[in-house]
Protein backbone atom coordinates (compact mmCIF):
# COMPACT_ATOMS: atom_id res chain seq x y z
CA UNK A 1 0.00 0.00 0.00
CA UNK A 2 2.99 1.86 0.27
CA UNK A 3 4.25 1.77 -2.96
CA UNK A 4 1.17 2.67 -4.33
CA UNK A 5 0.62 5.95 -2.73
CA UNK A 6 4.23 6.65 -3.54
CA UNK A 7 4.23 5.79 -7.29
CA UNK A 8 0.72 8.17 -7.17
CA UNK A 9 2.55 11.06 -5.61
CA UNK A 10 5.19 10.99 -7.74
CA UNK A 11 3.03 10.93 -11.24
CA UNK A 12 1.15 13.49 -9.64
CA UNK A 13 4.45 15.55 -9.34
CA UNK A 14 5.31 15.07 -12.57
CA UNK A 15 2.62 15.74 -14.22
CA UNK A 16 2.58 18.86 -12.27
CA UNK A 17 6.05 19.81 -13.62
CA UNK A 18 4.95 18.98 -17.38
CA UNK A 19 1.89 21.11 -17.47
CA UNK A 20 3.86 23.67 -15.73
CA UNK A 21 6.60 23.54 -18.84
CA UNK A 22 4.17 23.74 -21.10
CA UNK A 23 2.21 26.72 -19.75
CA UNK A 24 5.67 28.71 -19.35
CA UNK A 25 6.70 27.84 -22.83
CA UNK A 26 3.25 28.86 -24.60
CA UNK A 27 3.20 32.29 -22.56
CA UNK A 28 6.20 33.01 -24.23
CA UNK A 29 5.89 32.32 -27.49
CA UNK A 30 5.30 35.44 -29.81
CA UNK A 31 2.68 35.18 -32.18
CA UNK A 32 3.40 36.75 -36.08
CA UNK A 33 1.79 39.79 -37.26
CA UNK A 34 0.94 41.26 -40.29
CA UNK A 35 -0.47 44.36 -41.73
CA UNK A 36 -1.53 43.06 -45.24
CA UNK A 37 -5.20 42.13 -44.54
CA UNK A 38 -6.25 44.89 -42.24
CA UNK A 39 -3.35 48.05 -42.66
CA UNK A 40 -3.71 47.17 -38.95
CA UNK A 41 -1.02 45.14 -37.30
CA UNK A 42 -3.24 41.78 -36.46
CA UNK A 43 -1.66 37.91 -35.23
CA UNK A 44 -2.97 35.24 -37.89
CA UNK A 45 -5.60 33.98 -35.45
CA UNK A 46 -7.35 37.10 -35.57
CA UNK A 47 -7.77 36.94 -39.56
CA UNK A 48 -11.33 36.20 -40.53
CA UNK A 49 -9.83 35.20 -44.32
CA UNK A 50 -7.61 32.74 -45.24
CA UNK A 51 -3.87 34.37 -44.97
CA UNK A 52 -0.71 32.84 -45.44
CA UNK A 53 3.03 34.33 -45.12
CA UNK A 54 6.56 33.63 -46.41
CA UNK A 55 9.24 34.52 -44.39
CA UNK A 56 13.01 35.01 -45.31
CA UNK A 57 14.07 32.04 -43.88
CA UNK A 58 11.65 30.23 -45.97
CA UNK A 59 11.95 31.53 -48.78
CA UNK A 60 15.64 31.05 -49.17
CA UNK A 61 14.87 27.73 -47.87
CA UNK A 62 12.86 27.10 -51.24
CA UNK A 63 15.62 27.52 -53.49
CA UNK A 64 13.65 29.21 -56.16
CA UNK A 65 15.17 30.60 -59.45
CA UNK A 66 12.31 33.67 -59.57
CA UNK A 67 9.56 34.66 -57.98
CA UNK A 68 6.96 32.68 -59.83
CA UNK A 69 9.19 29.59 -58.59
CA UNK A 70 8.62 30.80 -54.98
CA UNK A 71 4.82 31.44 -55.36
CA UNK A 72 4.65 28.19 -57.34
CA UNK A 73 6.31 26.18 -54.54
CA UNK A 74 4.03 26.76 -51.72
CA UNK A 75 1.48 24.84 -53.26
CA UNK A 76 -1.10 26.96 -52.50
CA UNK A 77 -0.67 29.72 -55.57
CA UNK A 78 -1.15 28.69 -59.16
CA UNK A 79 1.37 30.49 -61.55
CA UNK A 80 0.93 30.97 -65.39
CA UNK A 81 4.79 30.19 -66.75
CA UNK A 82 5.56 29.95 -70.36
CA UNK A 83 8.97 31.67 -70.69
CA UNK A 84 11.93 32.07 -68.29
CA UNK A 85 11.14 35.95 -68.11
CA UNK A 86 7.46 35.68 -67.12
CA UNK A 87 4.91 34.45 -64.87
CA UNK A 88 1.82 35.53 -63.56
CA UNK A 89 -0.08 34.79 -60.46
CA UNK A 90 -3.26 33.23 -59.86
CA UNK A 91 -5.32 33.41 -57.30
CA UNK A 92 -8.76 31.52 -56.37
CA UNK A 93 -9.14 31.61 -59.88
CA UNK A 94 -8.54 35.09 -60.88
CA UNK A 95 -5.90 36.05 -62.71
CA UNK A 96 -3.09 38.96 -62.08
CA UNK A 97 -5.59 41.75 -63.51
CA UNK A 98 -8.06 41.05 -60.41
CA UNK A 99 -4.95 40.43 -57.81
CA UNK A 100 -3.95 43.54 -55.84
CA UNK A 101 0.17 42.99 -56.35
CA UNK A 102 2.27 45.10 -54.05
CA UNK A 103 5.67 46.06 -52.95
CA UNK A 104 5.94 47.77 -50.19
CA UNK A 105 2.61 49.36 -49.41
CA UNK A 106 3.12 50.68 -53.77
CA UNK A 107 0.89 49.19 -56.06
CA UNK A 108 2.06 47.47 -59.08
CA UNK A 109 -1.04 47.12 -61.10
CA UNK A 110 -4.61 48.60 -61.46
CA UNK A 111 -7.96 48.51 -63.47
CA UNK A 112 -5.76 50.23 -66.59
CA UNK A 113 -3.62 47.65 -66.91
CA UNK A 114 -5.02 44.48 -69.88
CA UNK A 115 -6.78 41.87 -68.48
CA UNK A 116 -6.07 38.41 -68.27
CA UNK A 117 -2.06 37.65 -67.40
CA UNK A 118 0.34 40.38 -65.89
CA UNK A 119 3.88 39.90 -65.92
CA UNK A 120 4.99 43.03 -63.70
CA UNK A 121 5.87 41.14 -60.82
CA UNK A 122 9.17 40.05 -62.54
CA UNK A 123 10.68 43.24 -61.66
CA UNK A 124 10.93 42.41 -57.44
CA UNK A 125 14.97 40.57 -56.64
CA UNK A 126 13.93 37.63 -54.87
CA UNK A 127 17.20 38.26 -53.25
CA UNK A 128 15.98 41.42 -51.78
CA UNK A 129 12.71 40.16 -50.13
CA UNK A 130 11.94 39.59 -46.54
CA UNK A 131 8.32 38.65 -46.57
CA UNK A 132 5.53 37.57 -49.30
CA UNK A 133 2.37 37.93 -47.50
CA UNK A 134 -0.53 36.61 -49.42
CA UNK A 135 -4.25 36.99 -49.21
CA UNK A 136 -6.81 35.01 -50.39
CA UNK A 137 -10.18 36.20 -51.23
CA UNK A 138 -11.92 39.65 -52.24
CA UNK A 139 -10.27 42.43 -50.75
CA UNK A 140 -11.90 45.39 -52.64
CA UNK A 141 -12.80 47.55 -49.51
CA UNK A 142 -8.72 47.88 -48.70
CA UNK A 143 -7.25 47.47 -51.95
CA UNK A 144 -9.60 48.70 -54.41
CA UNK A 145 -12.10 46.42 -56.75
CA UNK A 146 -9.74 45.12 -58.72
CA UNK A 147 -8.35 43.14 -55.64
CA UNK A 148 -11.29 39.92 -56.13
CA UNK A 149 -8.78 37.40 -56.32
CA UNK A 150 -6.81 38.01 -52.76
CA UNK A 151 -3.67 40.39 -52.36
CA UNK A 152 0.01 39.30 -52.83
CA UNK A 153 2.47 41.71 -50.99
CA UNK A 154 6.00 41.59 -51.31
CA UNK A 155 7.63 43.15 -48.36
CA UNK A 156 11.88 43.96 -49.21
CA UNK A 157 14.12 44.26 -46.60
CA UNK A 158 15.24 47.80 -44.86
CA UNK A 159 17.91 49.41 -43.38
CA UNK A 160 18.04 49.49 -39.59
CA UNK A 161 19.90 52.23 -37.38
CA UNK A 162 22.21 51.41 -35.06
CA UNK A 163 23.55 52.93 -32.39
CA UNK A 164 27.21 52.36 -33.09
CA UNK A 165 28.62 53.25 -36.82
CA UNK A 166 27.64 49.39 -38.31
CA UNK A 167 28.74 47.82 -41.77
CA UNK A 168 27.49 44.87 -43.26
CA UNK A 169 27.36 42.94 -46.82
CA UNK A 170 25.96 40.00 -48.28
CA UNK A 171 26.95 37.87 -51.06
CA UNK A 172 25.66 34.96 -53.31
CA UNK A 173 25.66 33.38 -56.44
CA UNK A 174 24.04 29.80 -57.90
CA UNK A 175 24.30 27.94 -60.95
CA UNK A 176 21.49 25.69 -62.12
CA UNK A 177 22.06 22.85 -64.98
CA UNK A 178 18.12 22.27 -65.94
CA UNK A 179 18.59 25.62 -67.75
CA UNK A 180 21.76 26.99 -67.25
CA UNK A 181 20.42 29.28 -64.73
CA UNK A 182 23.56 31.73 -63.51
CA UNK A 183 22.55 34.97 -60.25
CA UNK A 184 24.53 36.92 -58.70
CA UNK A 185 23.83 39.32 -55.71
CA UNK A 186 25.19 41.66 -53.54
CA UNK A 187 24.10 44.17 -51.01
CA UNK A 188 26.00 46.75 -48.29
CA UNK A 189 23.70 47.71 -45.36
CA UNK A 190 25.28 50.87 -43.39
CA UNK A 191 23.43 51.84 -40.28
CA UNK A 192 23.96 55.17 -37.57
CA UNK A 193 21.81 56.38 -34.96
CA UNK A 194 20.46 58.52 -37.66
CA UNK A 195 21.07 57.12 -40.98
CA UNK A 196 20.57 54.30 -42.46
CA UNK A 197 21.06 52.58 -45.98
CA UNK A 198 20.66 49.48 -48.56
CA UNK A 199 22.12 48.81 -52.09
CA UNK A 200 21.33 45.94 -53.58
CA UNK A 201 22.80 44.54 -57.44
CA UNK A 202 21.45 41.03 -58.93
CA UNK A 203 22.21 39.62 -62.17
CA UNK A 204 20.33 36.86 -63.54
CA UNK A 205 21.02 34.65 -66.75
CA UNK A 206 17.96 32.02 -67.52
CA UNK A 207 19.06 29.71 -70.70
CA UNK A 208 16.58 28.64 -73.49
CA UNK A 209 13.69 26.57 -71.84
CA UNK A 210 14.33 22.34 -72.89
CA UNK A 211 11.93 19.65 -73.39
CA UNK A 212 12.60 15.81 -73.68
CA UNK A 213 14.72 14.82 -76.03
CA UNK A 214 13.08 11.36 -76.74
CA UNK A 215 9.77 11.70 -78.42
CA UNK A 216 6.92 9.90 -78.23
CA UNK A 217 6.19 7.74 -81.17
CA UNK A 218 2.55 7.95 -80.82
CA UNK A 219 2.61 11.86 -82.28
CA UNK A 220 2.41 12.45 -85.72
CA UNK A 221 3.97 15.94 -85.16
CA UNK A 222 6.73 16.82 -83.50
CA UNK A 223 4.93 17.81 -80.48
CA UNK A 224 6.86 19.80 -77.74
CA UNK A 225 9.88 20.34 -80.42
CA UNK A 226 10.87 23.50 -81.95
CA UNK A 227 12.39 23.08 -85.64
CA UNK A 228 11.87 26.27 -86.47
CA UNK A 229 12.41 29.57 -84.70
CA UNK A 230 12.42 33.23 -85.81
CA UNK A 231 15.67 35.79 -85.20
CA UNK A 232 16.27 39.38 -86.99
CA UNK A 233 18.23 39.99 -89.30
CA UNK A 234 19.23 43.30 -91.37
CA UNK A 235 15.72 44.32 -89.13
CA UNK A 236 13.80 41.36 -90.71
CA UNK A 237 12.25 38.86 -89.29
CA UNK A 238 13.78 35.57 -90.67
CA UNK A 239 12.78 31.89 -90.05
CA UNK A 240 15.50 29.63 -88.88
CA UNK A 241 15.76 25.84 -88.93
CA UNK A 242 16.66 24.16 -85.44
CA UNK A 243 16.49 20.61 -86.56
CA UNK A 244 20.08 20.25 -84.84
CA UNK A 245 18.87 20.63 -81.06
CA UNK A 246 14.57 20.91 -81.34
CA UNK A 247 14.20 19.85 -77.66
CA UNK A 248 15.71 23.43 -76.83
CA UNK A 249 13.12 25.94 -77.49
CA UNK A 250 15.06 29.27 -78.82
CA UNK A 251 15.45 31.58 -78.19
CA UNK A 252 13.02 31.26 -74.22
CA UNK A 253 16.37 32.31 -72.40
CA UNK A 254 16.26 35.60 -70.03
CA UNK A 255 18.80 38.23 -68.46
CA UNK A 256 17.85 40.33 -66.21
CA UNK A 257 19.72 43.13 -63.77
CA UNK A 258 17.93 44.30 -60.49
CA UNK A 259 19.54 47.61 -58.57
CA UNK A 260 17.30 48.61 -55.54
CA UNK A 261 18.48 51.10 -52.88
CA UNK A 262 16.40 52.63 -49.57
CA UNK A 263 17.85 55.64 -48.03
CA UNK A 264 16.02 56.46 -43.92
CA UNK A 265 17.03 59.85 -41.97
CA UNK A 266 15.80 60.80 -38.71
CA UNK A 267 16.80 63.98 -37.03
CA UNK A 268 18.40 64.72 -34.67
CA UNK A 269 16.16 64.77 -31.38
Amino acid sequence: MNNFYLSWIMSVILLNHSIGQDTIAFKNKINETSTTATHTPLSHKQLAQSFYALSEDHIQSLGAQSIFDILSKTGLITVQKSQQGGGSPILRGMEANRIAMIVDGVRMNNLTAPGGHLQNTLTVDPNLLDRIDVLFGPASSLYGSDALGGVIHFITKSPEYSNKEKYSSNFSTRYSSVNHEKNIHYDIEYGTKNLAALFSASYSDFGDLRSGKTKNPTYLLPYGQRIYYYTQQNGSDVLVPNSLTPWILTPSGYKQLDLAGKLKFKSKS
